[in-house]
């Protein structure tokens, strides 16, 4: 489960950020196999649940900075990326690629890390954990999709908080057990303890340190997340431009909460925690457009390596900012698989049942907008959707 939401009493003085901080912490953690730790924890997951309803097919699998590349290439802003893409049995894998597992962020600057580090709390079951990977599943464009991304925190209902941090309407408890999208979450992962050493190439041989799975925290309902930012208390007049900057990664990710602190030189004097479900419904109004074209090239992207990879070749794809084009080519070599063999083949085991349930997994899986579909108020305007679309109406959103 994620970091608790526990703002202090009165603000204090904090220290800058300081450290290293990797672009990609799954990779530098666990650089052999990037994704197993996310496939070992669905697996431990799913081998409790005794839920037998059809779930449908998974037709992609990413994280939210593949994804976000996309997206960003899609409007135009993105920059320079690379992703590699495997098939397990006929889901496609979007897989991060930095220069190296172990690439940092170089002049890191501000209270970007040190505020959460004060703001928000570990619960006992998992205290020591170093950050909260989240997974849910959604369907877009008549795609079942796993999106795999970095939790913030999440907000508890707690009647004595003040107004600075109090939610605007809010009228529902966050819920420990999961709520109407199809979410699946983990945490309590433990590693066996390695720092790792950037340029090291002994760190990707057969020494990698064995990967421990342990089930600790609870499900909690993806109403209670939130994505949290720092900002300087002279940009206080700036807020709906900068939540405007940020909706992209909170649509893609249905995060439908935003804590956003001010300070000055790191004494967060204002903290607001803001429900932006609203602000989502409408940049997916009035984004549409680009958002059909996102989907697009998302199905071409299935569709280009199931055709492309059935003969054992691996593909990356790149984007070198500036150009009007991706480019699709075959992957280097020497670099890491996607996963070890035997998880790889439970993997490949599980996502067949998904295919074999013959649902289209409507029923379960969250579409956007799903970031509640159970509201209980029945206040949420039914959206456009693409689950009845294809190529030849260009992802129109009124299929139905």
């Amino acid at each position: 489960m994620p970091a608790r939401w526990t703002p202090l009493p009165e603000p204090v003085q904090l220290s800058e950020d300081s450290g290293t901080y990797y672009r990609d912490r799954n990779a530098a953690g666990y650089p052999k196999y990037p994704l197993e730790p996310a496939v070992r924890s669905i697996l431990a997951l799913e081998a409790d649940n005794t839920d037998t309803t059809p779930r449908g097919r998974i037709d992609l699998f990413a994280c939210g900075a593949t994804l976000g590349n996309l997206l960003r290439f899609v409007r135009g802003t993105a920059s320079s990326f690379r992703m590699l893409v495997e098939m397990v049995g006929s889901t496609v894998h979007l897989v991060r690629r930095e220069r190296s597992p172990f690439e940092t962020i170089p002049n890191v600057r501000g209270y970007g890390h040190s505020f959460p580090s004060a703001y928000t709390t570990w619960d006992p079951d998992v205290r020591g954990s170093s950050s909260h990977q989240r997974i849910i599943s959604y369907r877009l464009g008549a795609l079942g999709l796993l999106c795999s991304f970095e939790g913030d925190g999440f907000l508890a209902p707690d009647p004595h908080s003040n107004p600075t941090t109090a939610r605007d309407g809010q009228t529902e408890e966050a819920s420990t057990a999961s709520g109407g999208a199809d979410d699946v979450h983990f945490s309590g992962l433990a590693v066996s303890p390695r720092t790792p050493v950037p340029g090291n190439s002994d760190f990707l041989g057969a020494d990698e340190p064995e990967l421990k799975v342990s089930a600790a925290g609870e499900l909690l309902s993806q109403d209670s997340i939130f994505e949290l930012k720092t900002r300087s208390i002279k940009r206080q007049g700036e807020q709906d431009a900068f939540i405007e900057l940020q909706l992209h990664r909170l649509w893609l990710r249905q995060v439908p909460n935003l804590v956003l602190g001010y300070h000055k030189c790191g004494l967060f004097t204002d903290i607001r925690v803001i429900d932006v479900r609203s602000q989502l419904r409408e940049f997916e109004q009035r984004e549409a457009p680009t958002l059909n074209k996102f989907v697009a090239l998302l199905r071409k992207i299935v569709d280009a390596a199931r055709d492309g990879l059935g003969n054992g070749s691996r593909i990356e794809i790149t984007y070198t900012e500036g150009s009007k084009d991706l480019c699709i080519r075959e992957q280097e070599p020497g670099l890491p698989k996607l996963l070890s063999q035997p998880t790889l083949e439970r993997w490949e085991a599980w996502l067949g049942e998904r295919v074999a349930s013959g649902s289209t997994g409507e029923d379960s899986c969250s579409d956007l907008y799903g970031v509640s579909d159970d509201d209980s108020d029945g206040s949420y305007v039914e959206l456009d959707d693409y689950r009845a679309c294809d190529d030849d109406c260009g992802y129109c959103g009124l299929c139905r």
